[in-house]
C-alpha cells in the first residue's frame, strides 16, 4: 500500500521511533480508507474519515495528529509525483485546547525526593539530575560519564536512548541542533 511505501522510504532519514509512531497513527485511517488508491483520495473522504474517527472516540488531538501525519504523507505524494494535489489541504479538524501542563511545586518536589531518599531507590539520582536540568527522559537515560564535566560543573547532551528492545539499546544524536547543549549544574547535584 501507497502508507507502506511512504513508511519505508521515510525510515532512510527519520528514526525508528517516529516511523513507529506515523505507523500506529495511520493504523485507524488505513482501516477505514485503506481500500482507495491514493490518487482517488478527495478531501471530502478526509473530512468523512475525521468525522468516523471522532464518533468512534477518538480525540480532537489524535484526529489533528492523524490530520499532521496524512499531510506529511500527501505531501510526498505530491514530490513523488504520485498525486498533484494534498486532499488533506483544507479540510478542518476538530478544535482542541492542550491542557494545562501540571508542574510539581518546591513543596511536591522536596517530597517527592525525600520519598526517593527514604525507599532507598535506586534512581534517586536519575530523579534528581531530571528535576535540576529539566532534560528529557531519553536525553536522561543517554548519558555517559564522559558528558559531565564536573570541574566546570556542567553535562553536554549528545546522544539519547531511543530504543531499548530485547536487551539492545539504540542511541541517537538529538532530533535538532537546540537537543545539543550544555546545562549548567549546581554543587548539590555534583556532590
Amino acid at each position: 500500500s501507497y502508507v507502506k511505501y511512504w513508511l519505508n522510504d521515510i525510515s532512510q532519514s527519520r528514526s525508528p521511533n517516529t516511523v513507529a509512531a506515523y505507523s500506529l497513527t495511520l493504523r485507524p485511517v488505513i482501516q477505514l480508507i485503506g481500500r482507495l488508491s491514493v490518487g482517488d483520495i478527495q478531501p471530502f473522504h478526509i473530512a468523512a474519515l475525521y468525522e468516523e474517527l471522532s464518533k468512534k472516540g477518538a480525540s480532537a488531538h489524535a484526529v489533528k495528529k492523524v490530520h499532521k501525519t496524512l499531510s506529511s504523507a500527501f505531501s510526498y505524494g505530491i514530490r513523488m509525483r504520485f498525486i498533484s494535489i494534498n486532499p488533506v489541504t483544507g479540510v478542518s479538524t476538530p478544535s482542541y485546547k492542550p491542557k494545562e501542563r501540571l508542574c510539581y511545586d518546591t513543596d511536591q518536589v522536596e517530597t517527592f525526593l525525600l520519598g526517593a531518599i527514604t525507599l532507598n531507590d535506586r534512581h534517586f539520582t536519575l530523579y534528581f539530575t531530571a528535576l535540576q536540568t529539566a532534560m528529557r527522559q531519553g536525553e536522561l537515560l543517554g548519558l555517559k560519564w564522559q558528558d559531565v564535566d564536573w570541574g566546570k560543573k556542567k553535562i553536554t547532551v549528545r546522544r539519547q536512548l531511543t530504543a531499548w528492545s530485547k536487551g539492545k539499546v539504540t542511541y541517537s544524536p538529538p532530533k535538532s541542533e537546540a537537543g545539543h547543549r550544555t546545562i549548567s549544574i549546581e554543587d548539590d547535584l555534583i556532590s
